[in-house]
């Protein structure tokens, strides 16, 4: 018990020291990775940079369940992220934009089980048997307009 606190007083000295002369050897092994990492102080030009100023006055959101048109909405606005509202309209997120032309692209879209009549064909489907069987799918020009862009 003796040793025990001049040992810790020790090494809390020689961890100080070693931080102020050189980088962690988990920070070598990032920064060998060429993998990008904030640093631990503001640089001083930043210093004085309010996110207000450069930051739209009017937000484009989504909710946690959307219809195709707000999500098309948002994808005409040119964004590449949107914040995600739960029920109460508290921020439950990050939505990228890619995420949500992914989620376009494959169709994952929720279907509220009252709003199919009982012969099971929504009007979408009825439509796509007509002109040429169920497996037709829509053109969904947003998410087209939005992936020539990206490309």
């Amino acid at each position: 018990m003796n040793l025990f606190v001049p040992i810790v007083f020790t090494i809390m000295i020689s961890n100080q020291v070693g931080y102020v002369y050189t980088r962690s050897l988990y920070e070598r092994a990032v920064r060998g990775k060429q993998m990008p990492i904030l640093i631990d102080k503001v640089p001083t030009p930043c210093k004085y940079i309010i996110a207000e100023d450069f930051m739209q006055k009017k937000v484009i959101t989504v909710q946690s369940v959307e219809t195709v048109a707000n999500i098309s909405r948002a994808l005409h606005s040119g964004h590449h992220a949107f914040p995600v509202l739960n029920k109460s309209g508290n921020a439950a997120g990050l939505i990228p934009r890619n995420f949500l032309i992914t989620i376009l692209k494959r169709k994952g879209f929720y279907v509220d089980p009252s709003a199919i009549p009982a012969d099971g064909l929504t009007p979408d489907s009825a439509d796509r048997q007509r002109e040429g069987g169920l497996d037709a799918a829509p053109r969904l020009s947003a998410v087209d307009e939005a992936e020539e862009r990206a490309e």
